[in-house]
Protein backbone atom coordinates (compact mmCIF):
# COMPACT_ATOMS: atom_id res chain seq x y z
CA UNK A 1 0.00 0.00 0.00
CA UNK A 2 2.50 2.27 1.08
CA UNK A 3 4.03 1.29 -2.54
CA UNK A 4 0.94 3.25 -4.08
CA UNK A 5 0.81 5.55 -1.89
CA UNK A 6 4.50 6.94 -3.06
CA UNK A 7 3.46 6.19 -7.12
CA UNK A 8 0.28 8.54 -6.80
CA UNK A 9 1.05 10.67 -9.65
CA UNK A 10 -0.16 13.84 -10.70
CA UNK A 11 -0.11 13.79 -14.53
CA UNK A 12 -1.27 11.26 -16.73
CA UNK A 13 1.60 8.73 -16.74
CA UNK A 14 1.69 5.02 -17.30
CA UNK A 15 1.48 2.75 -14.19
CA UNK A 16 4.25 2.84 -12.86
CA UNK A 17 5.99 5.63 -13.92
CA UNK A 18 9.11 4.74 -12.19
CA UNK A 19 10.91 1.37 -12.47
CA UNK A 20 10.69 -1.50 -10.06
CA UNK A 21 6.75 -1.03 -10.17
CA UNK A 22 4.66 -4.02 -8.66
CA UNK A 23 4.85 -7.13 -10.51
CA UNK A 24 2.16 -6.99 -13.54
CA UNK A 25 1.01 -3.62 -13.38
CA UNK A 26 3.17 -2.01 -15.74
CA UNK A 27 0.91 -2.23 -18.53
CA UNK A 28 -1.69 -0.54 -16.63
CA UNK A 29 -2.48 3.36 -17.65
CA UNK A 30 -2.88 5.33 -14.52
CA UNK A 31 -4.26 9.21 -14.98
CA UNK A 32 -4.76 11.73 -13.33
CA UNK A 33 -8.23 12.33 -12.04
CA UNK A 34 -7.45 15.87 -12.23
CA UNK A 35 -7.04 16.29 -15.67
CA UNK A 36 -10.07 14.24 -16.12
CA UNK A 37 -11.70 17.83 -17.67
CA UNK A 38 -9.01 18.72 -19.72
CA UNK A 39 -5.35 21.21 -18.47
CA UNK A 40 -6.63 23.80 -15.70
CA UNK A 41 -5.49 27.59 -16.65
CA UNK A 42 -4.30 28.46 -13.47
CA UNK A 43 -3.61 27.28 -9.77
CA UNK A 44 -7.22 28.67 -8.45
CA UNK A 45 -8.78 26.29 -11.51
CA UNK A 46 -6.51 23.43 -10.56
CA UNK A 47 -7.78 23.36 -6.56
CA UNK A 48 -11.28 23.78 -8.16
CA UNK A 49 -10.76 20.77 -10.05
CA UNK A 50 -9.18 19.16 -7.04
CA UNK A 51 -11.91 19.56 -5.25
CA UNK A 52 -14.22 17.80 -7.66
CA UNK A 53 -12.19 15.08 -8.07
CA UNK A 54 -12.41 14.72 -4.41
CA UNK A 55 -15.72 14.67 -3.80
CA UNK A 56 -16.01 11.69 -6.66
CA UNK A 57 -13.28 9.96 -4.78
CA UNK A 58 -14.94 9.74 -1.57
CA UNK A 59 -18.65 9.09 -3.12
CA UNK A 60 -17.17 6.45 -4.81
CA UNK A 61 -15.34 5.19 -1.65
CA UNK A 62 -18.18 4.80 0.45
CA UNK A 63 -20.53 3.85 -2.31
CA UNK A 64 -18.33 0.91 -2.77
CA UNK A 65 -18.78 -0.24 0.25
CA UNK A 66 -22.86 0.42 0.77
CA UNK A 67 -22.96 -1.75 -2.66
CA UNK A 68 -22.50 -5.01 -0.71
CA UNK A 69 -23.79 -3.88 2.83
CA UNK A 70 -25.43 -6.52 4.78
CA UNK A 71 -23.36 -8.54 2.75
CA UNK A 72 -19.51 -8.05 3.34
CA UNK A 73 -19.76 -5.46 5.73
CA UNK A 74 -22.07 -4.22 8.52
CA UNK A 75 -19.69 -0.85 8.91
CA UNK A 76 -17.36 1.83 7.70
CA UNK A 77 -14.90 3.36 9.09
CA UNK A 78 -12.75 6.16 7.68
CA UNK A 79 -9.38 6.60 9.01
CA UNK A 80 -7.38 9.81 9.06
CA UNK A 81 -10.25 12.48 8.07
CA UNK A 82 -7.78 14.96 7.98
CA UNK A 83 -4.56 14.18 5.55
CA UNK A 84 -1.12 14.97 8.25
CA UNK A 85 0.26 16.55 5.11
CA UNK A 86 -0.58 18.99 2.72
CA UNK A 87 -2.99 16.88 0.13
CA UNK A 88 -5.55 17.10 -2.51
CA UNK A 89 -7.44 14.08 -2.20
CA UNK A 90 -8.23 11.17 1.21
CA UNK A 91 -9.42 14.16 3.28
CA UNK A 92 -12.54 15.49 4.67
CA UNK A 93 -11.49 19.02 5.85
CA UNK A 94 -8.26 20.93 5.28
CA UNK A 95 -5.53 22.53 7.76
CA UNK A 96 -7.85 25.40 8.12
CA UNK A 97 -11.03 23.01 9.35
CA UNK A 98 -12.58 24.20 5.67
CA UNK A 99 -14.47 21.07 4.34
CA UNK A 100 -12.92 20.03 1.46
CA UNK A 101 -14.94 18.55 -1.58
CA UNK A 102 -14.29 14.75 -0.10
CA UNK A 103 -17.00 15.87 2.81
CA UNK A 104 -19.86 16.47 0.09
CA UNK A 105 -18.97 13.63 -1.75
CA UNK A 106 -19.16 11.63 1.38
CA UNK A 107 -22.22 12.96 2.15
CA UNK A 108 -23.36 12.52 -1.06
CA UNK A 109 -22.71 8.84 -0.60
CA UNK A 110 -24.08 8.23 2.86
CA UNK A 111 -26.72 10.87 3.72
CA UNK A 112 -29.79 9.64 1.70
CA UNK A 113 -31.68 6.26 3.09
CA UNK A 114 -32.17 5.42 -0.30
CA UNK A 115 -30.37 6.21 -3.83
CA UNK A 116 -28.90 4.49 -6.54
CA UNK A 117 -25.50 3.52 -6.63
CA UNK A 118 -23.13 3.02 -9.75
CA UNK A 119 -20.31 0.45 -9.96
CA UNK A 120 -18.27 2.24 -12.17
CA UNK A 121 -16.08 -0.73 -13.01
CA UNK A 122 -19.08 -2.82 -14.36
CA UNK A 123 -21.53 0.30 -14.71
CA UNK A 124 -23.86 -2.28 -12.77
CA UNK A 125 -26.41 -0.23 -10.90
CA UNK A 126 -27.38 -1.18 -6.99
CA UNK A 127 -30.56 0.70 -4.90
CA UNK A 128 -29.34 0.76 -1.35
CA UNK A 129 -32.41 0.98 1.59
CA UNK A 130 -30.92 1.90 4.22
CA UNK A 131 -34.21 2.71 5.63
CA UNK A 132 -36.46 0.27 7.91
CA UNK A 133 -39.14 -0.07 5.30
CA UNK A 134 -39.50 -1.69 2.48
CA UNK A 135 -39.66 -0.15 -0.98
CA UNK A 136 -42.29 -1.06 -3.50
CA UNK A 137 -42.17 -2.82 -7.09
CA UNK A 138 -42.37 0.86 -8.23
CA UNK A 139 -38.72 1.66 -7.22
CA UNK A 140 -37.09 3.15 -10.61
CA UNK A 141 -33.96 4.76 -11.24
CA UNK A 142 -33.52 6.37 -14.48
CA UNK A 143 -30.23 7.84 -16.13
CA UNK A 144 -29.01 10.99 -17.94
CA UNK A 145 -25.97 11.29 -19.87
CA UNK A 146 -23.87 14.15 -20.54
CA UNK A 147 -20.42 14.86 -22.55
CA UNK A 148 -17.52 15.96 -20.41
CA UNK A 149 -15.93 17.61 -23.54
CA UNK A 150 -19.42 20.40 -24.69
CA UNK A 151 -22.00 19.16 -22.45
CA UNK A 152 -24.06 17.98 -25.13
CA UNK A 153 -26.90 15.29 -23.96
CA UNK A 154 -26.66 11.52 -25.06
CA UNK A 155 -30.12 11.08 -25.86
CA UNK A 156 -33.40 12.96 -25.47
CA UNK A 157 -33.95 12.34 -22.25
CA UNK A 158 -33.67 10.05 -19.32
CA UNK A 159 -33.61 6.16 -19.75
CA UNK A 160 -35.16 3.65 -17.08
CA UNK A 161 -31.86 1.40 -16.09
CA UNK A 162 -34.42 -0.81 -14.18
CA UNK A 163 -37.05 -0.94 -11.30
CA UNK A 164 -37.94 -3.17 -8.57
CA UNK A 165 -38.43 -3.84 -5.04
CA UNK A 166 -35.82 -3.37 -2.02
CA UNK A 167 -36.60 -4.89 1.17
CA UNK A 168 -35.35 -3.01 4.15
CA UNK A 169 -31.91 -3.29 4.65
CA UNK A 170 -30.90 -4.56 1.79
CA UNK A 171 -29.67 -3.81 -1.04
CA UNK A 172 -30.61 -4.47 -4.91
CA UNK A 173 -29.45 -4.89 -8.44
CA UNK A 174 -31.56 -3.50 -10.67
CA UNK A 175 -29.78 -3.03 -14.16
CA UNK A 176 -26.86 -1.77 -15.82
CA UNK A 177 -25.85 1.99 -16.64
CA UNK A 178 -25.97 1.92 -20.66
CA UNK A 179 -22.94 3.01 -22.30
CA UNK A 180 -24.43 6.00 -24.92
CA UNK A 181 -23.83 5.84 -28.83
CA UNK A 182 -24.82 8.47 -31.26
CA UNK A 183 -24.62 8.44 -34.94
CA UNK A 184 -24.09 12.36 -33.92
CA UNK A 185 -21.75 11.98 -31.47
CA UNK A 186 -18.53 9.76 -30.78
CA UNK A 187 -18.80 7.53 -28.23
CA UNK A 188 -16.82 8.89 -25.35
CA UNK A 189 -14.08 8.02 -23.18
CA UNK A 190 -15.76 9.88 -20.34
CA UNK A 191 -18.78 11.67 -19.20
CA UNK A 192 -21.17 12.96 -16.50
CA UNK A 193 -24.07 10.57 -15.60
CA UNK A 194 -27.24 11.43 -13.26
CA UNK A 195 -29.09 8.63 -11.73
CA UNK A 196 -32.35 9.46 -9.86
CA UNK A 197 -34.29 6.87 -7.67
CA UNK A 198 -38.19 7.41 -7.76
CA UNK A 199 -38.67 5.95 -4.73
CA UNK A 200 -42.28 3.67 -4.33
CA UNK A 201 -43.72 2.94 -0.83
CA UNK A 202 -44.18 -0.50 -0.09
CA UNK A 203 -47.39 -1.54 -1.91
CA UNK A 204 -45.57 -0.15 -5.28
CA UNK A 205 -47.47 3.15 -5.40
CA UNK A 206 -45.05 5.39 -6.62
CA UNK A 207 -44.43 8.69 -4.69
CA UNK A 208 -42.13 10.01 -7.16
CA UNK A 209 -44.22 13.54 -7.35
CA UNK A 210 -45.21 13.41 -3.96
CA UNK A 211 -43.74 15.69 -0.56
CA UNK A 212 -43.27 14.30 2.81
CA UNK A 213 -44.26 16.18 5.53
CA UNK A 214 -41.27 18.05 6.98
CA UNK A 215 -42.52 15.86 10.36
CA UNK A 216 -42.14 12.53 8.28
CA UNK A 217 -39.28 10.29 8.39
CA UNK A 218 -40.25 8.82 5.64
CA UNK A 219 -37.30 9.02 2.39
CA UNK A 220 -37.50 11.41 -0.14
CA UNK A 221 -39.63 10.58 -3.02
CA UNK A 222 -36.37 11.11 -5.00
CA UNK A 223 -32.61 10.97 -4.98
CA UNK A 224 -30.68 12.25 -7.84
CA UNK A 225 -26.58 11.37 -7.45
CA UNK A 226 -23.89 12.16 -9.94
CA UNK A 227 -20.80 10.49 -11.69
CA UNK A 228 -18.05 10.88 -13.80
CA UNK A 229 -17.68 7.68 -15.38
CA UNK A 230 -14.96 6.21 -17.75
CA UNK A 231 -16.02 4.01 -20.43
CA UNK A 232 -15.01 0.00 -19.04
CA UNK A 233 -12.21 -1.42 -20.65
Amino acid sequence: EWTYHNWLPYANTPFPYVAGGPPGKAEVPLYDVLYALGTPVDGRDFCVRASVMQYLQNQALFDGFLSFMWDRYTAVLFWKSQSPWPTLRGALYDSFLDQTGGFWGTASSLRPPVSAVLDQLSLKVRVVNRGGSPLGRATTVTAEMWSVEDGSAYGSGPVIVGSGAVPANAVAEVGSLPWPSSPSLASPPLLFARLCTSISVGDGTSVANSRPSPSSSAPPPQVCRGYLVAKPG
